[in-house]
């Protein structure tokens, strides 16, 4: 049980935690994950660790058995993060689900920032907490700034009711309330997972001293590679008309005047803003192309 003694020799009520972490040929990222969550879980108890492999085809798994006396591993029956997701909840036993990704590095407070959140707030049952990205050698510079606008702004999605699962907290109870995660989305099933959380009653909440850290996707390559995936999970949850396909492309186009201007409001340097809404033409294009193969009979692409 986590069981913290407080500075007035009181004791803080005991929970059991499972960290999940879905991972997919993951093996660059891998270690400095592991290493991570068990320095920010070290000296706790009733804390699982559960990596769910999500059919790798590098060194991951290899490398996550490396620490098999304190992480579990499992692979997952059925392909996709929220079904890899789903796996890791329904094979541990915690009060609390804890989930995290494997490119992830989480701070050392990160595990007993929730602890403590909790502790202070009992009544919690969906937590979210910052992500902050670092940038790594070789990256397109346009392609961090466009992602630190548009992406992984925790404290601003959860002002409207959403998190993003590489740092959120949830209670078993919850979690089996709303069924966990819809794994037949290829994306955007964080987003769903926290309206029909918040729609079935729960608050979403925000713990910002519990911090993760993500690597930038760093080049339009793997932003283009993204926003494929975000079209394909719009298109499953939400295309079914004949006149909705035909019309998703110009829908998606649409959105580039918006991000224009958003871009525009910053205060980059005006050399750095059309740099940055460079890379936004290109992942609406991309995007656009996308919708329009969908539309012609294509599968949306696995995560």
């Amino acid at each position: 049980m986590v069981d913290e003694s407080r500075a007035d020799g009181s004791r803080a009520r005991q929970m059991t935690v499972d960290v999940i972490v879905p991972v997919y040929n993951a093996e660059k990222t891998i270690e400095p994950c592991i290493r991570s969550i068990l320095a920010a879980v070290a000296g706790e108890a009733g804390v699982s660790i559960i990596f769910v492999d999500n059919g790798s085809t590098d060194a991951t798994m290899d490398m996550i058995r490396r620490d098999a006396g304190a992480v579990r591993l499992i692979e997952a029956a059925e392909k996709g993060s929220y079904a890899a997701r789903n796996a890791g909840a329904a094979a541990g036993n915690g009060d609390y689900l804890l989930f995290t990704d494997g490119d992830c590095i989480v701070d050392g407070a990160w595990f007993r920032s929730f602890v403590a959140y909790l502790d202070a707030t009992p009544q919690a049952r969906l937590v979210a907490g910052p992500i902050i990205l670092f940038d790594k050698p070789g990256d397109n510079r346009f392609a961090v700034k466009f992602e630190e606008i548009f992406d992984f702004n925790q404290a601003a999605a959860v002002r409207n009711n959403l998190a993003m699962t590489a740092n959120l907290l949830v209670s078993r109870d919850l979690f089996r309330a709303i069924d966990g995660f819809d794994a037949r989305l290829r994306s955007g099933g964080d987003s769903d997972f926290c309206l029909r959380a918040t729609r079935h009653g729960a608050t979403l909440e925000y713990c910002a001293e519990a911090i993760v850290r993500h690597p930038s996707r760093g080049t339009i390559g793997a932003l283009v590679a993204k926003e494929r995936r975000v079209v394909g999970g719009h298109w499953l949850r939400y295309i079914r008309s004949i006149k909705q396909k035909v019309l998703h492309p110009f829908h998606v186009i649409r959105y580039h005047p918006r991000r224009t201007r958003r871009i525009m409001a910053t205060d980059l340097p005006f050399a750095d803003k059309l740099g940055v809404a460079g890379v936004s033409l290109v992942i609406t294009l991309a995007a656009a192309f996308e919708a329009v193969r969908l539309m012609l009979g294509g599968e949306p692409r696995r995560l």
